[in-house]
């Protein structure tokens, strides 16, 4: 059992060709687009998960909020590097680590003067600076940023006022990374050990968290989209995607390879050879799990490897617990799989099949958000949607909480509040139960079905058969009254025979005539609808397994493992059945079929590079493998040359003692030779069985006697003569001016007077010549399964039938002609495929607009260049402390219980300031929060070792007095004390921090240049994307056409190359550019886009480009034989030339990459958005506040792109003229080369 698993093993790892492999390793690479965004941008994730989620700190060192915004309008973001002057040599190498630590910096670079700070900062594009002096008696922490704002190129940090007019909705020093750094310091002040780095950090209990006093939906909304993950939205968006759509390649591949297996009758073989359904499903769950496992802990990996300062995608995720849900995720898809592969026939369908379901999926999945706990359930039959859920689940958790783990696997709360949307009582450990009990019922029914309903080739374990029991009879098969119904062909009836050992028997037969039913019946393979078969006196239906453990299949379409060798074959087959298991006796058992097939020479070659007769003697060879005692062959000599036909009849006779072979064949001559037994199948029904000396005497035993005329028929005359002598006699005429007698035997004493007599008259009768003989065997054969003739003579049919046509089409009648033929080649191929190709259009529309509602979603920020002002901007130094409002200013402590009980750090607060105390209640909070945001600078919240700061949004800097005020506590080591009721006084050594910023202009290197882009286009990657695919469609049905040799035949045929090819270059234009209208009309519909010139030139850009690909594609398709790679050259090239083109790669070295279609439709296709987006941005302005106004061409759109629109045609001249250059040069020169090699 061991031994027949480990075979199979092997052969399932030998099916999966390079391409596939290759395929396989590169999806999980796809991953690295999204790790290059992370390391690309200025934003982190939280790579060590400590200081953000179980940290005092949590979301407050996030820098997010800064460069999330100045990815969006800024065309340089700083530097994530941060500069330090420090006069406290005992601590500035601690600090600057855990400010690198706490911040994620890339660096912190020590200076050493104030002087050297200011400048560096001036020159260089920082994201900030610090300046650190002590002494005995305090610490002067002095934080530099640029004047002006880089979230808010148009605001400065107005450090001269304390009270703003309107109440501000969001805060600048978030939005600029300011308090950050504050709160840094207060993590590095309370705990030194942050400065450690690669430390899981253990801090104390003590959390810090800090909001406005109006934190209604919409400042909420705003507040976590400028702390997000800066490619949060990507990863939500990409991520799925990726393993949701293309990583559906590996389970497409398995349902085709299994597919194929079943309907090649590959799987009966194995079956017959001792390896039962059992043993093929565990094998392919085997190495389907093994393949996947390597794509999943690949993927998994790079997700997670910290590759950049920045973190990875899912970092706070456990490893272990993220494989494992993948790993349920590909037992669940196999599993789906193999039900598919039990329910369908047909490999386009179930690779069809599977795509569908799980594009279904991912559609179900953007669009869908049930409410109804049931409804998700329901849904999670889906394994492909159950999985985009939980995979969204845990993108979420990993900006909320600690990402998947493996406690959060088997815990039994509610571990992802945030991400159920209507407050399902919903677990996550829900999806991957209910993901693995659809995986087990999907393995249960297929198994079931595939023992009870086996498709074509197989014996349901539902069938009853009707044989008695039986007596003692010498013969090893037998088969009685066998009926099948065939569709759309003969059926067979009433058939019945038995075999023996030591002979061949042979089943005769024309074509459609049941040969090939007959002999799956008694292999049971396909057995009747009726009758019983027994192999061995066991019964073929009721004891399946042991009547057909000595049987040997050679199925007439020759079902071979292409990616196994000769040998291979026979090694694979030989173990199956438990032949010769090693050494000596296994290697003679191989050479001897080898030599005796004259397959020796081609024993290391693979299967799908044989000649059609070299795969014939293997299967044969197969079918001995193992050395069975009852060998099967359907028609086993076809497609052979006469001499290899001689070989395998030499082969068989020699192998027929102590064997019942039974042959399939039309060649009357192959059963003459070789059967010892010969039955005649006409119509379904046996006409004839016994040996050939029997069928002689019973069809047309005797002689025929021959006469060929001259050019003047005397026929009539000759029949008289011959029916003179031999009156039982009767004429036939198979050749032109022939004709022949069968003289029966009892007449032979007549043939003698009647030869001379014919000699006598031979020049008067006009006869060439006078043959005799006995009666061939194949007249004995026509003579059986045809009926009589009508009796007509050939000359007469040749001399009425009329000269062949020789007015042939010439000029514009034959060039419509063929037009018109190649019209309906189209139209044929299309409607063939039309169950293919109709979903496949509708698959891409419905996936394009799918995820066009994400692109939806994102934000889109005016960009412009602001020239408005260009003089330095300089701001005095601002105290961050409640000192700083005066004596009129108010803070609030929030408590649930009385007014009079104080915390002990509100009274150490209350040491330092001047400012009035309250104390409001937590409900009262909720209820007036627009009025205390007037009236107090901050409130305190203190919940035991909870410490929640709120600020006001109408007073200025509050938010920063809020986290210095926190690290006044650091520095005075009370914040971990903050558990307990003690009373804390604040020594007298304490810190003090200011908001000092540099002079600085608007629009220099460290501040924000506003600029003009296009926002869509991701969206116009996408529908490329889709055009790639489809394009794919029409590329592969080129390379089918070239492989099968149907495009030489129509050139032969006469077909002009420039119309064979102009025609398929104007039907594939004609369906792409539907496509791509489609397309544009659903993204302006999804995105609320106005109809304007600017939808036409993007639809003349699209036009173009298809134009432009297809003659492309075509002739780079002529280096392939495959049709997978028509497929996926396409999609390869869009992802090679969108790198260096997103890269802003310079047009000097790489301007050849124009030559490339899709490179240059990029091009146009984003000249057209950013003029779009200048005019805009220009429309009706002459005060020159945006850069280039004045020089804007207000032009349409349609021609903002004319150098690339020139650029498309030419390519599209050039390519076809190439193309019909190939044809007519190249090409024809490689087949005369072949030929003459």
């Amino acid at each position: 059992m061991a031994l027949k698993c480990l075979t199979i093993l092997c052969k399932n790892f030998k099916t999966y060709t390079r391409i596939d492999i290759i395929i396989y390793l590169l999806l999980p690479m796809l991953m690295l687009h999204l790790v290059w965004m992370r390391c690309r941008q200025n934003g982190e994730n939280p790579s060590h998960c400590f200081i953000r989620s179980d940290g005092m700190l949590g979301n407050n060192v996030k820098l997010n909020s800064l460069y999330n915004t100045m990815e969006s309008v800024a065309e340089m973001s700083p530097e994530k590097v941060l500069l330090l002057y420090s006069n406290e040599d005992s601590i500035t190498a601690s600090l600057a680590s855990a400010l690198k630590n706490a911040l994620k910096l890339r660096n912190v670079l020590e200076v050493e003067s104030e002087s050297d700070l200011e400048e560096k900062l001036f020159n260089g594009n920082y994201l900030g600076g610090i300046g650190w002096k002590s002494n005995k008696d305090y610490r002067n922490v002095t934080i530099r940023f640029p004047s002006t704002l880089r979230s808010a190129p148009i605001e400065v940090w107005e450090t001269d006022k304390i009270k703003s007019e309107t109440i501000e909705t969001t805060s600048y020093y978030k939005n600029e990374g300011f308090v950050q750094i504050i709160y840094a310091i207060t993590a590095f002040l309370n705990n030194k050990d942050i400065s450690k780095v690669a430390q899981v950090y253990k801090d104390s209990k003590v959390r810090i968290l800090s909001r406005p006093f109006i934190f209604d939906k919409a400042n909420k909304k705003d507040f976590y989209e400028k702390l997000q993950d800066p490619i949060k939205e990507l990863g939500e968006n990409v991520l799925p995607f990726y393993l949701g759509i293309l990583y559906i390649y590996p389970f497409v591949r398995l349902v085709m390879y299994m597919q194929t297996e079943k309907t090649k009758q590959l799987n009966d073989l194995m079956n017959i050879a001792g390896a039962n359904r059992f043993f093929h499903y565990l094998c392919w769950f085997v190495s389907s799990l093994i393949v996947l496992s390597v794509i999943n802990v690949l993927t998994v990996f790079v997700l997670k490897a910290p590759i950049c300062n920045n973190g990875n995608i899912l970092n706070c995720s456990s490893f272990t617990a993220l494989l494992l849900f993948f790993s349920i995720w590909s037992v669940s898809g196999i599993c789906f799989c193999f039900l598919l592969n039990s329910l369908l026939q047909k490999v386009i369908l179930s690779a069809f099949v599977v795509a569908f379901f799980c594009i279904l999926g991912y559609l179900l999945y953007i669009f869908l958000k049930p409410t109804v706990l049931i409804l998700r359930y329901v849904l999670y039959i889906l394994f492909q949607y159950a999985f985009l859920v939980g995979l969204g689940e845990i993108i979420h958790s990993e900006a909320e909480s600690d990402g998947l783990r493996m406690n959060s696997i088997t815990h039994t709360g509610n571990l992802f509040k945030a991400s159920n949307e209507g407050n399902l009582p919903h677990n996550f450990v829900d999806i991957p139960i209910i993901m693995l009990i659809v995986a087990a019922a999907s393995l249960i029914l297929c198994l079931f079905i595939e023992l009870c309903f086996p498709g074509r080739y197989g014996v349901s374990k539902l069938r009853t058969s009707h044989s008695k029991k039986g007596y003692d009879h010498p013969a090893v098969v037998q088969a009685h009254m066998i009926n099948k119904w065939q569709k759309n062909k003969m059926p067979l009836k009433n058939f019945t025979m038995n075999m023996y050992d030591d002979q061949i028997t042979t089943i005769l037969g024309l074509s459609d005539s049941g040969k090939s039913a007959a002999a799956n019946s008694i292999s049971g393979s396909s057995p009747g609808n009726s009758g019983w078969v027994k192999v061995d006196d066991y019964d073929i239906i009721k004891r399946h397994s042991a009547a057909r453990s000595s049987l040997g299949l050679s199925p007439q379409h020759r079902p071979l493992f292409g990616s196994l060798t000769v040998k291979e074959h026979l090694d694979f087959f030989s173990s199956l059945r438990g032949g010769p298991k090693r050494g000596v006796s296994k290697k003679r058992s191989t050479q001897k079929y080898l030599k005796a097939l004259d397959l020796d020479n081609v024993a290391s070659v693979k299967a799908r590079n044989l000649s059609d007769s070299d795969r014939k003697r293997l299967s044969v060879a197969c079918a001995f493998c193992g050395d069975p005692r009852i060998i099967i062959l359907d028609e086993p000599t076809e497609g052979l040359e006469p001499s290899e036909r001689r070989l395998m009849w030499d082969f068989l006779q020699s192998e027929k003692r102590c064997r019942t072979i039974i042959v399939t064949t039309y060649h009357i001559e192959e059963a003459d030779f070789l059967a010892d037994r010969v039955a005649i199948l006409c119509d379904g029904q046996i006409i004839f069985n016994g040996t050939s000396v029997f069928l002689r005497n019973s069809y047309g035993s005797g002689y025929q006697l021959v006469c060929s005329q001259g050019q003047i028929s005397v026929e009539p005359i000759i029949t008289n003569m011959v029916l003179k002598h031999i009156p039982d006699t009767s004429s036939s005429g198979d050749r032109p001016c022939e004709v022949s007698y069968n003289i029966p035997q009892t007449s032979c004493r007549s043939i003698v007077p009647l030869l001379r007599e014919l000699e006598g008259s031979e020049h008067s009768y006009n006869m060439e010549a006078i043959q005799i003989g006995t009666t061939p065997i194949i007249e004995k054969f026509v003579n059986a399964t045809t009926p009589a003739c009508n009796g007509f003579s050939k000359c007469n049919l040749m001399s009425n039938t009329s000269a062949p046509d020789e007015c042939l089409l010439r000029g514009c009648r034959l060039c419509c002609n063929q037009w018109k033929a190649m019209c309906l080649k189209k139209v044929y191929h299309t409607k063939h495929n039309c169950l293919f190709f109709f979903p496949l259009l509708l698959t891409l529309l419905m996936a394009a607009a799918g995820l066009l509602t994400r692109f939806k979603s994102l934000p889109v920020p005016l960009k412009y260049r602001d020239e408005n002002s260009r003089n330095f901007v300089s701001q005095e130094p601002f105290l961050l402390d409640l000192k700083s409002y005066g004596s009129n200013c108010s803070y609030a402590f929030v408590t649930k219980k009385s007014e009079k009980e104080r915390h002990s750090l509100v009274s150490a607060l209350q040491q330092k300031s001047s400012c009035h105390l309250d104390y409001i209640r937590e409900e009262d909070l909720n209820k007036n929060r627009e009025s205390y945001n007037e009236k107090y600078i901050l409130a305190l919240q203190i919940n035991k070792c909870e410490i929640l700061t709120y600020y006001s949004t109408k007073w200025l800097h509050s938010e920063a007095v809020c986290a210095a005020i926190m690290g006044k506590f650091a520095n005075a080591d009370v914040l971990n004390r903050a558990c307990t009721d003690e009373k804390i006084e604040i020594p007298k050594k304490s810190i003090d921090f200011y908001n000092h910023p540099y002079r600085s202009i608007q629009y220099n290197v460290n501040s924000t240049v506003l600029q003009v882009e296009c926002f869509e286009s991701g969206a116009f990657y996408l529908l490329f994307l889709v055009l790639s695919i489809f394009s794919g469609f029409f590329a592969a049905s080129i390379i089918r056409e070239r492989v099968i040799g149907f495009k030489l035949l129509q050139q032969v045929e006469g077909l002009n190359m420039a119309t064979f090819w102009l025609s398929h270059l104007l039907w594939d234009w004609m369906w792409l550019s539907i496509l791509s209208i489609l397309l544009l009309i659903i993204m302006y519909l999804i995105m609320d886009k106005e109809f304007n010139d600017e939808t036409v030139g993007y639809a003349y850009a699209l036009i173009l480009f298809n134009l432009a690909q297809l003659p492309f594609l075509y002739l780079l398709m002529q280096l392939f034989k495959r049709k997978i790679f028509g497929w996926i050259i396409p999609i390869l090239l869009l992802f090679l030339m969108a790198i260096p083109f997103v890269l802003a790669a310079p047009d000097v070295p790489f301007g050849v990459f124009y030559l490339v279609p899709i490179y240059t439709a990029i091009a146009l296709v984003h000249s057209i958005c950013i003029h779009k987006s200048s005019y805009e941005v220009c429309k009706g302005r002459n005060d020159k506040r945006y850069g280039g106004c004045e020089t804007h061409p207000h032009t349409t759109c349609i021609w903002a792109g004319l150098p690339y629109i020139v650029i498309l045609i030419v390519l599209a001249m050039l390519y076809f003229l190439l193309l019909l250059l190939y044809e007519k040069g190249l090409g024809k020169n490689k087949r005369l080369s072949k030929q003459r090699i």
